[in-house]
């Protein structure tokens, strides 16, 4: 996969004016303060538009490349030929490799041809470490209150922790970035710091990862996809306590 142009990022965060008013007291505080930038990304496959995703403006390569791939999209790395971020930051445009064309979005249960995950021993000391290691570094939730965070470990060491205004590009710009560095996702365990549904633990299955894990809580539906599909899942990993599903 050639990466052609620069991959530059916009500023994630930005200072707005606003009063603050307060229940006990009269003033009003006039004061700068964050809010987290919510960013229009078009996604264009071979010169037609595919769709248009909300997003936080950095790591755009790997958020379009880890979408296509967890929603079935493409089958494989492979497929794609090229990708290119334009300069604005406002379009990745993609090039499939020849012959290639994009798959349709399959159903949410339409799980033709998509194997059972191989179940992977965990050990709660580093999934304890990895959730410590997320909430410490989950700045922006910490500055605007408005981002969530997912990190990726394989055989317990963390490679990646990504902060996104939604929860979805989390995973998926995870996704992108551990397929172009050559990952093997079999051996990862996701922790993200919202819950987990079924339309996120569909990205998971797709990608092969056998933990998934949160500081919050999953579905019945997504409970059911993990056991149909063999992915341990671990919610409310917080306070010294986990829940394994």
């Amino acid at each position: 996969m050639k990466i052609i142009g620069q991959t530059n990022s916009l500023p994630v965060i930005e200072e707005v004016p606003v009063t603050r008013l307060y229940k006990d007291k009269a003033q009003e505080d006039p004061r700068m303060d964050p809010v987290i930038v919510e960013h229009l990304l078009t996604i264009v496959v071979d010169g037609k538009p595919c769709t248009t995703l909300t997003c936080s403006p950095e790591l755009l390569i790997p958020l379009v490349v880890g979408h296509l791939y967890a929603q079935g999209r493409i089958p494989d790395i492979d497929w794609i030929d090229s990708i290119e971020l334009s300069e604005d930051c406002k379009t990745v445009s993609v090039t499939l490799a020849a012959g290639k064309s994009l798959l349709p979005v399959p159903a949410l249960n339409d799980w033709d041809g998509v194997e059972p995950i191989k179940p992977k021993a965990f050990d709660k000391v580093k999934i304890f470490a990895q959730a410590k290691g997320l909430y410490d570094n989950a700045d922006w939730f910490f500055q605007t209150g408005a981002a969530h965070s997912s990190s990726l470990s394989i055989h317990g060491e963390v490679k990646n922790r990504i902060a996104d205004v939604s929860r979805h590009n989390t995973i998926d710009k995870l996704i992108g970035q551990a397929l172009m560095d050559g990952m093997d996702l079999t051996n990862a365990a996701l922790f993200t710091s919202g819950r987990i549904p079924l339309d996120m633990l569909s990205k998971v299955v797709r990608c092969g990862i056998p933990i998934v894990c949160s500081r919050s809580a999953p579905t019945t539906a997504a409970l059911a996809l993990a056991k149909q599909f063999g992915i341990t899942l671990i919610g409310f990993v917080r306070e010294g306590r986990m829940n394994v599903y």
